[in-house]
């Protein structure tokens, strides 16, 4: 009838409930009737089931002296059970004292053990009833203890998991703190990153916009030299024209007055003609013995080749002076480099015609320099020992020709002829 140790609260009140029951049914059970209530091995199980403590039976007051007189014979036999007062007006076999239904049956009962057939059964019924009691009071004493160490573990559960809170509440509060430090740190170091970049940047573009600011520079300055040099060969040029000009208005000038001259003096040189046919008979022969040559020219002709003669020293003073200031070596030896190579075929006669003609162009070059080179190289290569023209003569007079022809004066052929004079 013990507890067991692991029983659930509803199990105990299901226990409570059937012990409740059974009782009920045992006591409507007829008088007189052999039942076995309970089933014994033998007696020392009955002894062993029975409580510790002494039964106790109460009786009313008329029987109390002979309670008192079998005292005596139960004291004297140790396997009788001591009783005093046994009284059967009020049973309770459970704590519920609002239960009305339980009335009845504890009426019927004490009938029962007031008979005297029904004294062994009264008293199993006595000792049933106060194992139940004990059963119900050790139920409740453990239902006390569940109740005190759910009431503890709850305490102890309140007490963990507020620790757990604050645990909790204390690593999220460090790690708000790790992650705005970290935070910190990511936003200083991409801070320092574009920093960084931005100077990278800004030097890179202080380097392009300087290296552009001397591109720039550079060219402005190639472009001002190349208009320098251009304006100073238009200023060459257009002197060289003034003089030629100035020189054509001397020669016609002198033509105009040689031709009033010669209107005039016309009758003075029908009467001085004697006289001058002597001396240029004189002068001829002369000539003639010295070289074997015999020359006859007019006067308008020696006239004009002395307009020649004097453009020619011109030319030839005004380049000494431009090749005393630049030094023009590198054209001249480009001059003679391509006609040295002229041969026979018509493709390399029309490739350096297109050469010499480029270079007698060329702006950097005055082009009086040029033709005073391209003539003076002519007459070196024709007057050469080295030379051999069998097979070039041709070629290189097909190129001055075709040189000559794209030229404006003054005329490299005349050049030429005057150098060979």
């Amino acid at each position: 009838m013990d507890p067991k140790p692991d029983w659930s609260l509803n199990q105990l009140i299901s226990e409570l409930n059937s012990i409740e029951l059974n009782s009920c049914s045992s006591s409507n059970q007829p008088l007189f009737v052999k039942t076995q209530a309970r089933e014994f091995s033998n007696k020392k199980e009955f002894i062993s089931r029975r409580s510790s403590k002494p039964f106790v039976m109460h009786v009313s007051d008329d029987e109390e002296t002979d309670v008192d007189d079998d005292d005596d014979e139960e004291n004297q036999d140790p396997n009788l059970v001591v009783g005093t007062r046994f009284a059967c007006e009020k049973i309770y076999l459970s704590d519920s004292d609002n239960s009305e239904d339980e009335l009845p049956i504890e009426e019927t009962q004490a009938s029962i053990l007031m008979q005297p057939m029904g004294s062994i059964f009264s008293s199993l019924y006595q000792e049933e009833i106060e194992n139940q009691k004990l059963i119900q009071e050790n139920i409740r004493h453990d239902i006390d203890l569940l109740e005190i160490s759910l009431i503890n573990e709850n305490e102890r559960s309140t007490i963990v998991l507020t620790q757990l809170e604050k645990l909790t509440e204390a690593r999220r509060e460090m790690a708000r703190k790790l992650d705005t430090q970290y935070r910190r740190k990511m936003a200083e170091a991409l801070d320092n990153y574009l920093i960084s970049v931005q100077r990278n940047h800004e030097q890179k573009s202080q380097l392009e916009e300087r290296k552009l600011r001397n591109d720039a520079a550079n060219e402005e300055a190639k472009k001002k030299e190349k208009e320098r040099v251009f304006q100073e060969e238009k200023l060459r040029q257009e002197k060289a024209k003034e003089e030629a000009e100035a020189v054509k208005r001397k020669v016609e000038q002198a033509q105009k007055d040689a031709l009033e001259a010669a209107r005039r003096t016309k009758e003075a040189a029908e009467k001085k003609a004697s006289e001058t046919k002597n001396v240029l008979s004189a002068k001829v022969s002369n000539e003639k013995q010295d070289t074997g040559i015999k020359i006859r020219a007019s006067e308008r002709a020696l006239m004009l080749e002395e307009g020649k003669a004097q453009k020619y020293n011109e030319l030839i003073e005004k380049n000494r002076e431009m090749k005393s200031i630049k030094d023009f070596r590198q054209y001249e030896l480009q001059i003679g480099r391509h006609l040295r190579q002229i041969t026979g075929t018509r493709e390399i006669i029309r490739t350096k015609a297109n050469e010499l003609i480029k270079i007698i162009n060329d702006p950097l070059c005055p082009q009086s320099i040029s033709m005073a080179t391209f003539a003076k190289k002519v007459v070196s290569n024709c007057e050469s020992s080295g030379a051999n023209f069998d097979g070039t003569a041709f070629a290189c007079g097909q190129v001055i020709v075709q040189v000559t022809s794209k030229l404006a004066a003054p005329h490299p052929v005349h050049i030429a002829l005057r150098r060979l004079i």
